[in-house]
Formats: structure tokens, C-alpha cells, sequence
């Protein structure tokens, strides 16, 4: 086990719960959950915010220490204007939630949020935001089509650019988000994506990839994209 001292990591697990909503956050948290599940630091402990209207997936993993889990009223039912209320209900949810965390050993604490869900306003916890989709910044008419959805947006904005870290996959993507968001630089963090362990390919058996890139004429690096259709994906994104 690492001798780091890990932190109070105030989660916001929603995603999780609905990955039929969020497909690319949950996916995402089930794999970073797994992770630390799998490899705890000492100190490192969790307070997750969850829907009380759905089940918890989490609670199963017994390498997490899980502190606290505070139960959300469910919100998407109010569509594009939960954008407006949402970062209301996380600040209040998240308040207490970091108490006594340097006395389990934990250096601090951090708010984490995942995706493209809404962030607390004035959190005094610092923000960390795993940013996985500029879509809405890239195509504001397409995802702004309301006034609450419009609101909702330019406060996104404003509190990721007053976030601590908000890490990105690529460096391409940092350099759209400087551009699109105007996030400074120094709070940029690229953590590449790695794909899970199911979609290596497995040559135990014999098996031989190179035929089905002959086959399809594919280069020798290629990528495979089986993503549901919606507004964002085009070509242009895409690549």
C-alpha cells in the first residue's frame, strides 16, 4: 500500500445511479470508484451524494471508506432548470461534510464532481471538476435553448473557472477549455483516459487482430467509437 496520505473526497456519485442519463460520468465513476476501492490510502475516506430515489451501487465496495452518504431529492424531473437549483441543494448537502477529516489522517478535503452535472455555489470546500465534454460550450444554441438552460451554463462557467483543478483528458481539450471557458492554465490538470481492461485485445486464444484490420482497411492506429447519436456527435467533434 502507498505511504501518501490520501483526503475527504466529497463525491457527487449521482451519475452512478443513472448511467442510462449520464453514460460517459458513470462510466467514468464506477471505473475511478473501482480504483480506489481497490488501492485505499490511509486517510482517504468519502462523503457521497447520492439520489434518495435510486439505488446505491457503492455499497458494495468494501475497500471504500464511505463516511457519510447524503440523500438528494431528485431533481430531473425540472429538466433545464435544474441547472438553477441544483447548485443550491450541493452547497447545502455538502456543508459538514469534511468535518474532522484531518483527525482520520486525511490531509484535507476536495469536492469532486464528474461530467457535465451542475457544481456547488460557494463551496468552501476547493472544487475539482473531471470536465469530460465541452459540447455545451461548443454549441450554446444547441444546449442553450432556454432560459434556465442558458443561466444554468454561464454559472457553470463561472464556478469552473473558479475551481482548483479541473482535469481534462487530452491536452487538446485543455486548450479548448482555456478557449471556450477561459479556465487559466495553471489550474489545468490532463489525466489521459485509459480504456478498461474488456476492450484490450485478448491473444491467449490465438486470436489475430491484424486480419480484421486488413479486412476494414484500417491504419495501424485507429479509433472505435460506439456511442449513441446526439447533437454532439459530428465528425468535426469527434476528430
Amino acid at each position: 500500500m502507498s505511504s501518501a496520505r490520501g483526503v475527504r473526497v466529497v463525491l457527487d456519485a449521482r451519475p452512478i445511479q443513472d448511467p442510462d442519463r449520464s453514460p460517459l460520468a458513470a462510466a467514468y465513476l464506477d471505473s475511478l470508484l473501482g480504483a480506489y476501492d481497490a488501492d485505499p490510502l490511509p486517510g482517504e475516506s468519502f462523503a457521497l451524494l447520492l439520489r434518495s430515489d435510486l439505488d446505491d451501487p457503492t455499497a458494495g465496495r468494501s475497500g471504500l471508506e464511505v463516511v457519510g452518504r447524503r440523500l438528494l431529492p431528485p431533481t430531473g424531473w425540472l429538466r433545464s432548470a435544474a441547472q438553477t437549483v441544483d447548485p443550491f441543494l450541493l452547497r447545502g448537502a455538502s456543508l459538514g461534510a469534511a468535518w474532522r477529516a484531518e483527525r482520520s489522517g486525511a490531509r484535507g478535503a476536495v469536492y469532486h464532481a464528474v461530467g457535465a452535472g451542475t457544481l456547488p455555489i460557494g463551496s468552501s470546500l476547493p472544487l475539482v471538476v473531471t470536465l469530460l465534454d465541452l459540447a455545451p460550450w461548443e454549441w450554446p444554441e444547441r444546449f442553450g435553448t432556454t432560459p434556465g438552460a442558458r443561466f444554468g451554463q454561464r454559472l457553470r462557467g463561472q464556478l469552473l473557472r473558479g475551481a482548483a483543478a479541473v482535469i481534462v483528458g487530452t491536452t487538446a481539450v485543455g486548450r479548448e477549455l482555456r478557449r471556450l471557458v477561459h479556465v487559466r492554465p495553471d489550474r489545468i490538470r490532463i489525466v489521459p483516459l485509459a480504456a478498461r481492461p474488456a476492450f484490450g485485445l485478448d491473444r491467449g486464444g490465438g486470436v489475430d487482430g491484424s486480419h480484421d484490420i486488413v479486412h476494414l482497411g484500417l491504419p495501424s492506429r485507429y479509433l472505435v467509437y460506439p456511442g449513441r447519436y446526439d447533437a454532439r456527435h459530428d465528425l468535426a467533434t469527434l476528430l
